[in-house]
């Protein structure tokens, strides 16, 4: 396995999973993920303890803009928000 990510409400949760995917093998936890395959993560810490995650993929398309030599002046933006 490579690299993945895991998120739980539960911090004993968190913990659980860690201790169990140590039994199985060398695995190296690297904190809050800041990027994964090409997605942005954003994480915001709110009041009461709730926590909200925005993803996003703008470095990857502004990559992909770019080697194909297009100009920003000819792409859009789309913002989705639930």
């Amino acid at each position: 396995m490579d690299d993945i990510i895991y998120l739980s409400a539960s911090d004993q949760v968190v913990k659980a999973f860690e201790q169990h995917l140590s039994t199985i093998g060398n695995v190296d936890f690297m904190g809050q993920v800041t990027h994964f395959l090409g997605i942005e993560f954003s994480w915001c810490h709110h009041e009461g303890g709730h926590l909200s995650i925005s993803l996003t993929q703008q470095s990857f398309t502004e990559n992909l803009v770019d080697s194909l030599n297009y100009s920003t002046d000819s792409t859009s933006t789309f913002v989705f928000s639930n």
